[in-house]
């Protein structure tokens, strides 16, 4: 990977990782249930449809790196390994493994349709899954009542908050590639290659 690229990829994963930040502070709690409805969701689909699946992964891998450590990073502006390990802890594994996932499957051509169905079925299937499983197993809940306060109510606004994710990417993604088109024009041959790639005569 030449200079350029490689500078452009972690930039996108530094903005990506401080904007999914800023996302966890969005929350409303409900009078049922243990998790509060976020704007984790939101920000994880939007990472996953502008990040590659390797940039996706490290993106959300920081983030709960940060968070473990003790920063302010999770819902509502938590932290602490305690989270990790809490009632919602799974919904945050499920993010790493949803984020893979959906960047994965989304393929190579922005598309609103295949965005949707990826984020939809997929995504909200993966974190639901290690959300509800993780909830059986630290609130000795069965099954039917971790399914009952864990997905269903945040169900109707998770898959609105897909939707919007999945328009959003489109523009988003076409101004990234715009702006990484206009850099690499006014770059110059020794900036886009790496001291590994000069060879010396």
């Amino acid at each position: 990977m030449n200079v350029k690229k490689r500078t452009g990829s972690i930039t996108k994963i530094a903005l990506m990782t401080a904007f999914l930040v800023v996302c966890a502070y969005i929350k409303i709690p409900l009078p049922v249930g243990s998790v509060a409805i976020t704007g984790q969701t939101f920000g994880v689909n939007l990472l996953a449809l502008l990040l590659a699946p390797a940039e996706a992964g490290i993106a959300i891998f920081i983030y709960l790196l940060l968070g473990v450590c003790g920063l302010p990073v999770f819902s509502g502006g938590t932290g602490g390994f305690g989270i990790l390990a809490g009632p919602s802890g799974g919904f945050l594994v499920g993010f790493f493994v949803a984020a893979v996932v959906i960047s994965l499957l989304k393929g190579k051509k922005m598309s609103i349709p295949r965005n949707l169905l990826v984020t939809v079925v997929v995504g909200i299937f993966i974190i639901d899954l290690f959300g509800v499983a993780w909830m059986m197993i630290s609130l000795h809940l069965p099954l039917k009542q971790a399914i009952l306060a864990g997905a269903v109510p945040f169900l109707p606004l998770d898959v609105l908050k897909c939707v919007v994710a999945s328009v959003v990417a489109k523009p988003v993604y076409t101004v990234i590639e715009s702006f990484q088109s206009e850099k690499a024009a006014t770059m110059t041959p020794a900036e886009t290659t790496t001291p590994a790639e000069m060879k010396r005569d």
